[in-house]
């Protein structure tokens, strides 16, 4: 038989051959063993035997901001230990960011092996609102003076890229505009998609030429002319032949539909746009690669002058006849002079008719 004696321990006796005994104070003990059998017994006495060593301090944890907090927040944590740090998250330093709900504690242990571990401290994280969406009222590709108005899917909390708080915002410039939304407890939630938005500038304010009867625009992608402000139907080509006077005026449009109109445009009509007498001109082939022929048919003698101009009115060249009559061919190479519209003009005693070549 076993007779244990555990001075100081829980429990202070056993009889049990391998006791377990519990020591609720730090320090040195002793421990005597009686053993009894048939022959007799025998004690053992173990002086300072056993020591039970003191728990390390019991750690706090020390919160740095509220333990309530948005998703995609977080808190730091602190042990009161600078060292031999465990956390219930498996980190081991000092100090940690706390991101995600639960409880937290941290354990210390010691060179002996002992361990103390802290209170627990519960972090709640908030769900995000739902990311919002934004609806577009219209094309958010337009002209200068257009605008487009951009939608939140939600009602309330919403704070637009551009400062506004409203439901819808009314956009005129080019921009890319996201969208995020707070609800009642302060959470924000991720920006929506970005919609870019996109200003397209107007043509430039044409110019209008003239040579003779014929107003020209500069150039552009469609054309449609005006008359003391009344649409003219069906004058959409970049130049115009007048028959009265008046004010004149033309609003082009580039490839993207932003429009331009140009000043008004004082014009005169003369009505002397048919020769006198029995003259036939001609100016071939229309349009050209280069070349131009011109053929002056005059069978009453007169007085003839024949002018090529650009369509800035710059005279690339002139034939002037006195007292002709009779049949004139001439051939113009144009193709030194660039691709664009040409005018040629006759004029005899007080009249005048133009033709339009295209050199291409």
């Amino acid at each position: 038989s076993w007779s244990w004696s555990f001075p100081g321990g829980t429990p202070a006796t056993d009889t049990t051959q391998n006791p377990t005994i519990c020591y609720a104070t730090p320090g040195t003990y002793d421990v005597t063993l009686i053993v009894t059998n048939t022959g007799g017994s025998d004690t053992l006495v173990q002086s300072a035997y056993i020591t039970v060593n003191a728990l390390p301090a019991t750690p706090t944890i020390t919160v740095g901001g509220s333990t309530t907090f948005c998703q995609g927040d977080s808190v730091t944590l602190t042990s009161s230990s600078s060292t031999s740090n465990m956390w219930s998250n498996a980190m081991t330093s000092q100090s940690i960011d706390a991101t995600t709900a639960g409880g937290y504690t941290v354990t210390v242990t010691d060179s002996n092996g002992c361990s103390a571990t802290s209170d627990t401290t519960t972090v709640s994280v908030n769900s995000a609102p739902a990311t919002p969406i934004i609806i577009a009222g219209g094309i958010t590709s337009f002209c200068e003076g257009g605008s487009v108005v951009l939608t939140s899917n939600t009602a309330t909390g919403n704070i637009w890229s551009t400062g506004e708080t409203t439901v819808s915002i009314t956009v005129s410039s080019s921009a890319l505009i996201t969208l995020s939304v707070t609800d009642s407890i302060g959470c924000v939630s991720a920006s929506s998609a970005a919609t870019a938005v996109t200003l397209l500038p107007n043509p430039p304010v044409p110019g209008i030429t003239t040579n003779g009867s014929v107003l020209t625009s500069d150039s552009s992608n469609t054309y449609q002319w005006y008359m003391d402000s009344t649409l003219l139907a069906g004058e959409t080509s970049i130049d115009y032949t007048i028959t009265q006077s008046g004010t004149y005026s033309v609003e082009v449009t580039d490839v993207n539909g932003c429009s331009t109109m140009s000043d008004p445009f004082s014009a005169t009509y003369t009505g002397l746009e048919d020769l006198p007498g029995k003259v036939q001109f001609k100016v071939f082939p229309v349009p050209s690669e280069g070349e131009v022929h011109l053929l002056l048919d005059a069978m009453e003698r007169g007085d003839y002058l024949i002018e090529l101009t650009n369509v800035i009115g710059e005279v690339i060249y002139t034939e002037r006849m006195t007292g002709f009559s009779g049949k004139f061919m001439h051939t113009l190479d144009l193709g030194e002079c660039g691709t664009g519209v040409y005018f040629v003009r006759l004029q005899s005693s007080g009249h005048a008719l133009t033709r339009k070549v295209i050199v291409y």
